[in-house]
């Protein structure tokens, strides 16, 4: 349902007279004279990114901030401030909302973000989370979803799938990684990995009117993923990698001779993985063994059920 929706919004709505990107990208962005504001929004839900039955309000609110600043990284852009508002139901108290913003503390801290304001409403319903973030970039140096290149190379941060076993809610946005290179000029095109690294790639190769071939021996696999297929070995731990989705790590195209750069200057603790090309047919395509076979991006798609919500991912 998401891209149905964001094609029909951009059709309709598409036309910014005050922003130099508006909506298909992870964030919007507003020209200035010195610097870029880069806007977004996003909303986490009880039953669907969270339970609030198993999971503290510190863990909530921690992905609440944590998911926006993941979007601010993937333009290569430094936080500033945000706004804040809360659907609480009508049971939860005013130390369980205290709560909430103690959970974000660590990472206004560590990044330096000012919360500036936002709203709150009391319902009957499940808790509700959405945060605004706007930060800065260099002017038309923002990185977007739409720039790759055939031949670059396409690179991730970190390691992938498993995320229900808890790196939902306690992954560090890679910030740091956006401060170390959004100066270069050396990043095509990039963007955070919500939905999954296989769905996430294909908009990339998409917005930018490309294909991609992706090697399976190079795909960094987290140990949740080869915890999770010991469980149930009719999925894979390349397959949890590739679909899972919530990993918040970055998808990261560059031109060939900076992809080594890149490599070998971000540091261990974050990592950064070459996993494949971009190609100039269109098409998805992964490498296993000598052969490249067609590839179907699968993971998480918001959709509208009424009767039967999403279960928490």
């Amino acid at each position: 349902m998401e891209r149905e929706l964001v094609d029909w919004l951009t059709a309709e709505f598409g036309t910014c007279r005050y922003a130099r990107l508006g909506i298909g990208d992870d964030c919007a962005i507003l020209p200035s004279s010195s610097l870029d504001t880069i806007l977004t929004c996003d909303a986490i839900c009880d039953g669907v990114h969270f339970l609030s039955t198993q999971h503290s309000p510190e863990q909530i609110g921690y992905k609440a901030l944590a998911v926006n600043l993941s979007d601010l990284a993937s333009m290569g852009a430094t936080p500033r401030c945000v706004t804040i508002s809360l659907v609480i139901p009508c049971s939860h108290t005013l130390e369980y909302v205290k709560r909430l913003f103690a959970g974000m503390r660590p990472l206004v801290d560590l990044f330096h973000v000012d919360i500036c304001g936002g709203d709150t409403t009391v319902w009957d319903g499940g808790l509700v989370v959405s945060v605004s973030a706007i930060g800065s970039a260099p002017v038309r140096g923002a990185w977007r979803i739409d720039g790759a290149q055939p031949g670059n190379r396409i690179l991730v941060t970190g390691r992938f799938g498993g995320s229900l076993l808890g790196h939902h809610l306690s992954f560090l946005p890679r910030c740091d990684f956006a401060k170390q290179w959004r100066e270069t000029g050396w990043i095509q095109a990039c963007t955070d990995v919500s939905d999954s690294l296989g769905i996430d790639l294909a908009k990339v190769a998409r917005a930018s009117g490309t294909g991609f071939v992706i090697d399976a021996k190079s795909i960094p696999v987290s140990n949740a993923a080869i915890q999770l297929a010991g469980v149930d070995p009719t999925t894979s731990a390349l397959d949890h990698a590739l679909c899972d989705g919530e990993d918040f790590e970055l998808i990261v195209i560059a031109h060939p001779d900076h992809a080594v750069v890149l490599i070998e200057e971000t540091p261990w603790q974050i990592g950064l993985t070459d996993i494949g090309v971009i190609t100039s047919e269109p098409g998805f395509y992964i490498t296993q063994g000598n052969e490249n076979k067609p590839f179907q991006p699968n993971g998480y798609e918001h959709r509208l059920n009424i009767e039967k919500p999403p279960a928490c991912r």
